[in-house]
């Protein structure tokens, strides 16, 4: 995720992306507030396969949104895509 703001920080916006690993991808995105809203529009996007694993922050969430066994809280996938910003 990357964010900003418009006019003041009380109107931030959120970039939520997906990123696929493997081919160095983004295959799906969302913009708005960072919210459930917002996260769930980003769930909707994604391609209709299964994924092995989700690597994010520790932003709480994702820890309802996501199955638990595949969910993976830490840097260690998510510098490449922070890169990206």
């Amino acid at each position: 995720m990357e964010w900003s703001f418009v006019g003041s920080k009380s109107h931030q916006r959120w970039l939520f992306y997906a990123f696929e690993h493997r081919f160095k991808k983004i295959i799906a995105h969302a913009f708005g507030p960072r919210s459930a809203s917002t996260l769930n529009q980003i769930f909707g996007r994604l391609p209709s396969y299964s994924f092995r694993y989700y690597y994010t922050d520790d932003w709480k969430p994702y820890t309802s949104a996501l199955p638990e066994d595949r969910y993976v809280v830490g840097k260690l996938f998510t510098q490449r895509i922070e890169r990206q910003n």
